[in-house]
């Protein structure tokens, strides 16, 4: 049997804004991660997933473009979530979080690729290391 896990703990170790932690995975096919987003981040997408933001702490504004970003006038609507919020981005939809000081838990599909093209990585199998930039 697994300890539980303590979300506050984790989340007290992340320093960096923008960086996250892989808590645990579910069905060995969703990654539940936590994560500090302050300040925009980048326009991005996940073409094969759903993303799940739940926030525990701050706020976050999500960005949601609607339509073709070629035509040069693509529509953009703000999703502005407090504590407490959940909402889920469906796959291949362009959003781009900007937070305020925003705690926040992440479940996607394991191995998901950020807007860095980077895939969160649990180093070492230590649940409390900034694993990488979402």
């Amino acid at each position: 049997m697994s300890p539980p896990i303590s979300v506050p703990h984790h989340l007290s170790q992340i320093t960096r804004p923008f960086s996250q932690t892989l808590l645990a995975t579910l069905d060995d096919s969703h990654e539940i991660k936590v994560a500090l987003l302050d300040g925009p981040y980048v326009f991005h997408s996940h073409p094969n997933n759903d993303e799940l933001f739940y926030i525990i702490s701050g706020s976050l504004i999500i960005e949601i473009m609607d339509g073709d970003v070629s035509d040069g006038d693509p529509e953009v609507e703000e999703v502005k979530m407090e504590k407490g919020d959940l909402y889920i981005v469906k796959q291949g939809v362009r959003h781009k979080p900007t937070g305020k000081m925003a705690q926040v838990m992440v479940i996607e599909k394991k191995g998901v690729l950020d807007g860095n093209g980077e895939i969160a990585k649990n180093i070492g199998g230590s649940r409390r290391n900034e694993s990488s930039h979402l």
